[in-house]
């Protein structure tokens, strides 16, 4: 009877010792295993450090290109300008020809400003970019910035009319942030309303909390947007019609 306990005992010791080699084995197996994880994560970190400081580069690279090209469209675009101040001011020209050369010549001035905003993408990146303002009679600002897009809306058949009250309005604003939102705004109503219709651009005094601001509104009748889209109309290139 002694010598069966004995020999049970010496079989569970032996079966407890085999399974603690099979235990060590696993855990070697698992440490090694989470050893690669570890060395794949880091690998993995330094690829993505590596990619980060490449698109880094890029967008350095990207910036110095837009600079350089931009440089190279400033000149020619300024050799245009000049001859048409010459032109309008030397010799003055017939009324309508008149018109219409400074209607050529304020949207050449006009994009003569796009490309000097393109040199402010360094200053984009770097968080300098800052509000420039200066004195004005908004109103009368507002007025000539509509009445550069009359020639296009007369194309489309389309009447755009300007009203403001007051009649004007001295302030401190920045015109190259005030000629972005004019542009974006009247060029969609232009685009989007069709022929035969009308588009209204106003600016009215408005009191909000004691405080009193003025109110830009654009309105139109062309497709709209639905209400559910309202709050992506500032995302950038959203469009509510695909087609």
């Amino acid at each position: 009877m002694a010598g069966a306990t004995l020999a049970a005992v010496q079989w569970r010791i032996r079966e407890l010792e085999s399974g603690k080699e099979r235990l060590e084995v696993e855990v070697h197996k698992r440490t090694r295993q989470l050893e690669e994880q570890n060395r794949q994560i880091e690998a993995d970190k330094q690829v993505i450090a590596t990619q980060a400081e490449e698109l880094k580069a890029l967008d350095k690279a990207k910036t110095r290109f837009f600079s350089n090209i931009t440089h190279e469209f400033r000149t020619p675009l300024t050799l245009i300008i000049g001859p048409l101040e010459q032109v309008i001011s030397e010799q003055p020209p017939a009324t309508i020809f008149r018109r219409r050369l400074n209607g050529v010549l304020k949207n050449a001035q006009h994009l003569l400003g796009l490309i000097n905003q393109m040199l402010d993408l360094s200053k984009i990146e770097s968080g300098r970019l800052e509000i420039e303002v200066s004195r004005g009679d908004l109103v009368a600002y507002t007025r000539e910035l509509t009445n550069r897009f009359q020639p296009l809306a007369r194309k489309k058949e389309l009447r755009l009319v300007f009203t403001a009250h007051p009649d004007n309005w001295e302030t401190q604003f920045d015109k190259d942030k005030w000629d972005k939102i004019v542009y974006n705004l009247l060029s969609n109503a232009i685009k989007f309303t069709p022929p035969g219709n009308a588009i209204q651009i106003s600016l009215a005094s408005v009191r909000q909390n004691g405080v009193e601001f003025i109110r830009l509104d654009v309105k139109d009748t062309g497709i709209g947007i639905e209400k559910g889209q309202i709050e992506q109309v500032f995302d950038r290139f959203y469009q509510a019609d695909s087609s």
